[in-house]
This record gives C-alpha cells, structure tokens and sequence, in this order.
C-alpha cells in the first residue's frame, strides 16, 4: 500500500523541481516551452514560498518525491492549479493520485488550465471530477466546484 503525502515546498526543494520543470516533456507541455535557467528558477522558487497568493507541494509516494502541484488563488474561492509528475513516475498514476490527495480537504472552485495537445493531463483532471468549461486556441480551461 503507497503512502501519500504532501508537504509545502521549502527553498532547499529547488533542485528537484528544477529538474522536472527542465524535462524536455514537461517543456513541451508548459505554456512557455524555453528552458529554465537556474537562476531564475531559484528566484522563482523564492518567489512562490514569499507570495501570499501561492503555494506549492512536493507529493511524496513512500517519502519519495514524485510530483508537484501548484495553487494560485486568483480569488478567495477560485483556485487555479498546475501540476508536474517526475519523468521517472509518468504513466503511474502519480497525477491522479496526487490531485485526490490535494483536493480531499478542499473547498471552492479550482480551475486547470491544459494544452489541447497535453491528452493525459486532459484525461487525469477529467477522472478526477473536472469539467470542460472553455476554450481559447489551444488551451482548454477545466474546472471543478467542490
């Protein structure tokens, strides 16, 4: 049986979220496919821990990090959500069970933002409850009211 844990990334977490924002798949299906420096990936690390109106977890599988997601509240009840699962843990069911576990004690509208083209995103968020609710070029925006 896997133990799931979140745990609130920490400064010193930079390394590892650097690798995975860096693989050349996550690339591909992030909005802005350049590689990311490491200087600005440790500013940007900094950045989301200081802002008030952010916060990012490492999902740990049996204390092993495998994945991260991301909450940007762009209201007090809207929060829009991204996520990255580890090159080493795709096709596992590590996003699925990482956005159960983050979503079990929530509450209010949460929206993720996906590429068209990004077919296994689309279909973990829709599993797990999100719903279709625009589009706008390439980009299907889907959420979920809990």
């Amino acid at each position: 049986m896997n133990n799931y844990k979140l745990k609130e990334i920490k400064y010193n977490d930079y390394p590892i979220l650097f690798k995975w924002a860096n693989d050349p798949v996550t690339r591909s299906s992030s909005f802005n496919s350049e590689f990311i420096k490491i200087g600005t990936h440790k500013k940007y690390v900094k950045s989301i821990i200081e802002d008030k109106s952010k916060k990012q977890y490492i999902f740990l599988m049996n204390h092993i990090p495998v994945a991260t997601i991301k909450e940007n509240f762009l209201t007090d009840q809207i929060i829009e959500l991204s996520y990255t699962v580890s090159p080493e843990y795709r096709n596992m069911k590590i996003g699925y069970n990482m956005m159960k576990k983050y979503l079990s004690n929530k509450k209010g509208s949460f929206v993720c933002k996906v590429k068209q083209s990004n077919i296994s995103s689309i279909k973990m968020i829709e599993k797990c409850g999100f719903k279709l609710t625009s589009t706008e070029n390439d980009i299907y925006q889907f959420t979920l009211k809990l």
